[in-house]
């Protein structure tokens, strides 16, 4: 995938984040969000500068960033121009038992994290991390 220009990035959105609300630590997990892409390009985990699915972990109470970068989750199907689909991004708790803040965005690898751009590139939403 070639890089995107800046305005075309601005006119794809992410929507209806589904997440469990109530995770293991470090335990995997999936959610589930929808993309809805309004450019002229088709989105996919294509080089030389793949589009992927990623998150960060906050404290829900306090804001500090507890993990910077999650796991990378490849889109697929390829996301053709114009179109909308529901995806699954695939997360790892934090380590620590605690209440949480997940935040999701899109990346294009090598070039930009989405959620720098505008609120309509991050969906969020709380997480209660337990020991077993």
């Amino acid at each position: 995938m070639e890089v995107l220009p800046i305005e075309a990035c601005e006119k794809i959105k992410l929507s209806a984040l589904d997440i469990p609300l109530i995770v293991k630590v470090d335990e995997y997990f999936q959610g589930k969000l929808k993309i809805n892409n309004r450019i002229k390009f088709n989105l996919g985990s294509l080089l030389p500068y793949p589009i992927t699915l990623s998150y960060h972990w906050f404290d829900a109470d306090t804001n500090e960033v507890k993990i910077q970068e999650g796991i990378l989750t490849q889109l697929r199907p390829e996301l053709f121009a114009k179109t909308k689909h529901t995806y699954q991004i695939d997360v790892k708790a934090p380590e620590i038992s605690g209440r949480y803040r997940l935040a999701v965005t899109l990346v294009q690898e090598g070039i930009r994290w989405f959620e720098n751009m505008s609120s309509h590139h991050v969906l969020n939403g709380i997480v209660k991390a337990i020991t077993a």
